[in-house]
């Protein structure tokens, strides 16, 4: 229930991912129906093309927002912190990016599931925070 809360928060903060004048070009690209799947081959993506950039920028927007997400539910009032994570300074969304598509690489099966869950997963398992 908590990680479905999170999901809808999410897709609300970063729903609008792409730019206007990108989308002519390209597919529409719905956060709320992306697997894990998908998204580890925008992140995966190369950077020699033009669409292998934008989908780059795509999933370091995607991770991005997890993040962000996971960390503004630190500070909703009344809700208990069940997730969290513990970012060192200089960690970047190109960062985030590549600790996904260690984790998402790694488990096959699970690229079926959202998007957001396993982007979840692999923050919260890549930057436990040491309490």
């Amino acid at each position: 229930m908590k990680i479905n809360s999170i999901c809808i928060l999410f897709f609300f903060v970063c729903g609008s991912a792409i730019g206007k004048e990108d989308t002519n070009n390209t597919q529409d690209i719905f956060p709320q129906q992306l697997t894990a799947r998908d998204l580890l081959t925008y992140c995966s993506s190369s950077s020699l093309t033009s669409l292998g950039r934008q989908r780059q920028r795509y999933c370091w927007g995607f991770i991005s927002g997890v993040e962000e997400t996971i960390r503004l539910t630190l500070h909703a009032p009344g809700q208990p912190a069940t997730l969290k994570i513990c970012l060192p300074k200089n960690v970047t969304s190109r960062n985030l990016a590549k600790t996904y598509i260690l984790y998402a690489a790694s488990r096959d099966s699970d690229l079926s599931r959202p998007a957001a869950q396993i982007a979840i997963e692999a923050l919260t398992s890549a930057y436990s925070c040491l309490n």
